[in-house]
């Protein structure tokens, strides 16, 4: 398999390179060959070898990260938190450093730990959100399952950072749009949907979204605007 040519070759390398500068990375190669085999005691051992040996190197902090990913995709849940979160507090990198705190908000909604779940969130928002946008799959799977923990307002947040910085040709354009449009929102975000929406329509290139159903949604919007409208002359605020 390719696994067990990725172990072979790399094998190879370590024993003939110790001191080359890509040793740190040769060894998260092994590591990730070794859980793709099941292999546990052999990736756990070269970790030890990163934590030990390469402790301040980015592929160190990337190796915890991976065999945290690992165990978050069996019951280890708890562990799995525990790996993200020594991975956030102890890197420089704030890319890895996002990545981790993205990969807890994941977890802690799985756990239906909400509040550790935004907080995680919250972290990304204010130290590095273009990192949403640039992890568009992974960003539109949260939203979704902060809008399934009914934390529309996180949804929203990842939704509309995607429709900033994507193409309107982009199909995770769409999909971030048509997720937002069919989200509970107030009536300041229902406005930002109808900006987004007369965008798409004025946009004749678009391929990917039916006309028909850009349509229905504007004048789904129009009714709701002009709904409002009237309902705040009818029922004016006292001064």
């Amino acid at each position: 398999s390719r696994s067990d040519e990725i172990i072979k070759q790399a094998n190879i390398w370590v024993k003939n390179f110790a001191s080359d500068k890509a040793y740190p990375e040769v060894l998260y190669m092994l590591m990730k060959g070794y859980l793709d085999n099941d292999s546990l005691g052999n990736a756990e051992y070269m970790i030890d070898l990163l934590k030990t040996e390469h402790e301040s190197s980015p592929w160190t902090q990337k190796a915890l990260l991976a065999y945290a990913d690992f165990l978050a995709n069996t019951t280890r849940l708890d562990d799995a938190i525990l790996l993200y979160e020594d991975v956030l507090y102890a890197t420089n990198d704030i890319q890895i450093a996002s990545q981790a705190a993205m990969q807890l908000a994941a977890t802690e909604l799985r756990l239906n730990r909400l509040e550790r779940a935004s907080m995680y969130l919250d972290k990304i928002l204010t130290a590095n959100p273009s990192f949403l946008a640039t992890q568009q799959d992974a960003s539109i799977n949260l939203a979704q399952s902060f809008k399934e923990a009914k934390l529309f307002e996180n949804a929203l947040k990842i939704y509309e950072l995607i429709l900033k910085n994507s193409d309107i040709k982009d199909e995770i354009y769409e999909l971030a749009l048509r997720n937002l449009a069919l989200s509970p929102a107030d009536d300041k975000t229902k406005q930002k949907i109808f900006f987004y929406l007369k965008n798409i329509k004025k946009n004749s290139q678009i391929a990917n979204i039916s006309a028909l159903l850009i349509l229905l949604w504007i004048g789904y919007f129009l009714i709701l605007i002009k709904t409002k409208t009237k309902t705040s002359f009818k029922n004016p605020t006292p001064s």
